[in-house]
């Protein structure tokens, strides 16, 4: 009887150490979320990527980059990306953000964009008006899923779904496409 008390008695001590202990803890707490932090942030940048040759391949131009080391990314307000080509005009296309991802192997344009073309030996103007358009710009393509608007001196053309092929200056609209042409 005595060792079914002195088990009682140490299974109740032992309870109550582990309450005591509990209450007597302060609670612990999550870890803070920390605030993330550019590691850099650039005011009026220009940005110029080179090719093999040393020559100036694209361009990006923004008031404002702020680069984030966690995303590996540059945000980028207002940008201004030139295609340039040594065979005729640059492709000039704007936007109201934009972001440049790790490699620059990508460019992320959000809200309305619009890409021009001057015109230049042989080559018409043009003018394409759409939303959210990605760019490879070591591949010279840039494209949207979105609805897309296409004016060259008296050709107007809409679709949804764009694709520009700078280097084989090849124009797709996909699908819904309706256009005229004025004489």
């Amino acid at each position: 009887m005595w060792r079914l008390l002195s088990g009682l008695l140490l299974v109740a001590l032992l309870i109550a150490g582990l309450w005591l202990e509990e209450r007597l803890q302060p609670a612990i707490t999550p870890p803070m979320e920390v605030e993330r932090l550019p590691d850099f942030t650039m005011e009026e940048a220009v940005l110029v990527v080179m090719d093999r040759q040393g020559r100036p391949d694209w361009r990006v131009t923004t008031p404002r980059l702020i680069h984030d080391p966690l995303r590996r990314q540059a945000t980028l307000e207002t940008p201004l990306l030139e295609l340039l080509s040594r065979e005729g005009p640059p492709w000039r296309i704007t936007a109201g953000r934009g972001v440049v991802h790790d490699r620059a192997d990508r460019i992320d344009l959000r809200g309305a964009v619009t890409l021009r073309r001057e015109a230049a030996g042989g080559v018409r103007p043009m003018r394409i008006a759409t939303r959210d358009v990605t760019v490879l710009p070591q591949r010279r393509l840039a494209r949207s899923d979105a609805p897309t608007r296409i004016q060259s001196l008296r050709e107007r053309l809409e679709g949804v779904g764009l694709e520009v092929d700078a280097n084989r200056r090849r124009i797709t609209l996909r699908h819904e496409v309706r256009g005229t042409h004025e004489p």
